[in-house]
């Protein structure tokens, strides 16, 4: 199971003013490129006027936009879906929970470096 059930209806509110987005926020960004809209996790930096966004799914590797190629910001608010979550092992627990820590310090790292 990914992380947003396959199928499922995504709540999101539109965002006016993106510079006050926080690091990893969840967005669906519609875009001017050939992707005409996607949904990942973004990380704005202002210095290159660039968005990087990381996918919830590992199978796919994060990338970065142009901010002139972003169209509109859509904040993530909840998802309905129809599917049951999966139960998820401990040690799956433990490898989200040790991502998702490198994943902030990665953050606070080049925070640190600007």
């Amino acid at each position: 199971m990914l992380p947003i059930p396959e199928g499922a209806d995504i709540i999101c509110e539109y965002v006016e003013d993106w510079t006050n987005l926080k690091p990893g926020t969840l967005c669906v960004l519609i875009l001017k490129a050939e992707r005409d809209f996607v949904f990942k996790q973004v990380t704005i930096n202002s210095a290159t006027r660039a968005m990087h966004l990381e996918s919830l799914n590992q199978a796919y590797k994060s990338y970065e936009v142009n901010i002139s190629d972003v169209l509109e910001v859509w904040k993530f608010h909840s998802y309905v879906s129809v599917e049951v979550p999966e139960r998820i092992s401990d040690i799956q627990h433990i490898s989200i929970t040790m991502n998702t820590v490198l994943k902030r310090l990665k953050v606070i790292e080049d925070k640190m470096e600007e």
